[in-house]
């Protein structure tokens, strides 16, 4: 029987010159330094955890945690420039989500023009590259922690991907190494490990609650891939998923399933039902 709970990670807070003091409703539980907040890990090696630190629970029983296919999970950070910044990527792939614009640069240089981001925006980052933001904006960082295949990139380079769909489980990053989905919850659903690999679940909305605990935003949770399964409520809410490989898994249990037809193939003729005694004795006298 699968009796490993969900575990709440702490967002750890770091002080940088070039952070900001208001995070708004961003990462609520974490420990505030007294300087500006520049980065807030939201699931790295370094956290902790109710019971203790990350590390040592993934350390302690990595079959149970890791799943069958072994792979560490991603590192997740927020960043939260109070000046126009230039913030390196910290893995050969990483992904970024831009959670708040920020101040556009209406007259400003080339450089500063090109930092102008919409909410929602996807970004590619290859190892060394570094990533534009400007003042005020709110940034999501989800980066692997290995490499499958050992190959450099020639030059650092930024991509711009295209809109995510609207659909309830829309793909944000694919990658063999990484997969980010956003997920728009309905009221209840279900999680249901099935002990391939484990997941990170970072609230984006508030109003998610996970086993009966509302999560600030921000927050995130750990999936162990040998886990219990456990329930979700949400009021319109939105979760970032993120895991360690590229093919989609189907932990969550409320979501509908994938139709190849795009429901186009034929459907079957509805049953009719049986004549009843009445029915019968009105065509036998007729």
């Amino acid at each position: 029987m699968r009796t490993i709970e969900p575990i709440f990670v702490t967002p750890r807070l770091i002080e940088r010159g070039w952070g900001r003091r208001d995070l708004g409703d961003w990462c609520g539980h974490g420990l505030r330094p007294a300087g500006p907040i520049g980065e807030a890990w939201i699931f790295g090696s370094a956290n902790l955890t109710d019971k203790g630190p990350l590390s040592r629970r993934l350390a302690g029983d990595p079959r149970t945690m890791l799943g069958d296919l072994g792979r560490a999970p991603p590192r997740l950070r927020m960043v939260f420039p109070n000046a126009p910044t230039r913030i390196a990527s910290t893995a050969p792939t990483s992904f970024w989500h831009v959670l708040e614009p920020g101040i556009e640069a209406v007259n400003g240089s080339e450089e500063e023009m090109s930092m102008a981001l919409k909410p929602g925006e996807r970004i590619r980052c290859y190892e060394g590259a570094a990533l534009c933001l400007p003042s005020g904006a709110t940034a999501l960082e989800v980066s692997a922690t290995f490499q499958p295949k050992n190959h450099a990139i020639e030059e650092p380079s930024v991509i711009r991907l295209p809109a995510v769909s609207r659909r309830a489980r829309a793909t944000m990053f694919r990658d063999p190494a990484l997969s980010v989905e956003l997920w728009r919850l309905p009221e209840r659903s279900l999680i249901d490990p099935d002990g391939e690999t484990c997941h990170v679940m970072v609230a984006l909305t508030p109003g998610v609650v996970i086993d009966g605990r509302h999560l600030t935003q921000g927050e995130a949770i750990f999936v162990p891939a040998w886990g219990r399964p456990f329930q979700v409520q949400a009021t319109h809410g939105q979760v970032l998923v993120a895991y360690p490989d590229a093919a989609p898994t189907t932990i969550w249990r409320d979501a509908p399933g994938p139709d190849p037809a795009a429901g186009q193939a034929p459907r079957p003729e509805p049953v009719r039902p049986p004549l009843s005694a009445v029915a019968r004795h009105d065509v036998l006298a007729a």
